[in-house]
């Protein structure tokens, strides 16, 4: 049986929907580890850790997601885990969807890095469909994300430099460049909040996010960047990354709050991801 270790990264978390992400894995998983971003109620966070029979360990002040899931897959290895499910503050599984997936993962080819649920977003009610009850994809989000611990250390973790947004897409890019695949599971359902998100409709369909401008500024900033690294190897995606920014740009011209503001980080975070090395 491979031993599994859960991440969960925090940052200034809802404690109650951090309760359910974690009773929903404590008994699915070898251990639950919680990875903080020096959150301001991170003392409640570790009196609440221990109660829930997760370990905690502080960061000494917030670098990003990607640092903190590196942080994650080095405690995997220093204590022998062969998966990784890494997790978001405020996602979280119905019962019985982890022993799923790492059923899945391990009858599956070692080629296989990552199985992945289906995204279920609470706010909007959009949830992710799949023809087949296993099916090849060219990307997953990081949360629910159950990985190989080998295979991520073959390909050096996560990118630090892209703090927040894009490091799921950056390194599913690294994996596939090895030749590795993703999947995901038809039946496997992740509960998931993607930003305070509406469905709005103008000629075509919009997800509007109404994430922070700080949130927006990473979000274009990093797309400029994957699109530079990866465009030679995946020139169709990169494409659809492209297109994807000038919908999400669309949707905050017309649909969103804090207008002026999330304009001019967008062309911040434009200028620079072409600066970006």
């Amino acid at each position: 049986m491979s031993k599994t270790i859960a991440c969960i990264v925090t940052y200034n978390p809802d404690i109650t929907l951090l309760q359910n992400n974690v009773e929903a894995l404590i008994n699915e998983v070898d251990k639950v580890v919680i990875i903080d971003n020096y959150s301001k109620n991170k003392d409640l966070i570790i009196e609440s850790s221990k109660n829930w029979g997760a370990v905690f360990v502080g960061l000494s002040e917030n670098f990003g997601i990607a640092y903190a899931l590196n942080v994650g897959l080095d405690y995997a290895v220093s204590n022998g885990g062969d998966l990784l499910l890494t997790m978001d503050q405020d996602s979280y599984f119905n019962p019985g969807g982890v022993s799923i997936l790492k059923k899945s993962m391990e009858s599956d080819s070692e080629k296989t890095a990552i199985m992945s649920p289906l995204m279920y977003d609470v706010t909007s009610g959009f949830k992710e469909n799949i023809k087949s009850s296993s099916q090849v994809v060219r990307t997953v989000i990081t949360s629910g994300a159950l990985c190989r611990v080998p295979l991520l250390t073959e390909v050096g973790g996560w990118d630090d430099k892209l703090f927040i947004d894009g490091v799921d897409f950056d390194l599913c890019y690294r994996l596939r460049l090895r030749g590795y695949k993703l999947k995901k599971l038809k039946y496997v359902e992740l509960n998931h909040c993607l930003g305070n998100s509406q469905k709005r409709r103008l000629i075509a369909n919009f997800l509007v996010t109404n994430h922070s401008s700080t949130r927006v500024y990473y979000q274009f900033r990093n797309k400029v960047y994957l699109i530079r690294k990866y465009y030679h190897a995946f020139p169709t995606e990169m494409l659809r990354l492209l297109l994807s920014s000038i919908k999400k740009f669309l949707s905050i011209l017309l649909f969103e709050t804090d207008i002026k503001l999330k304009i001019r980080k967008s062309f911040v975070g434009v200028i620079d991801g072409l600066k970006l090395k």
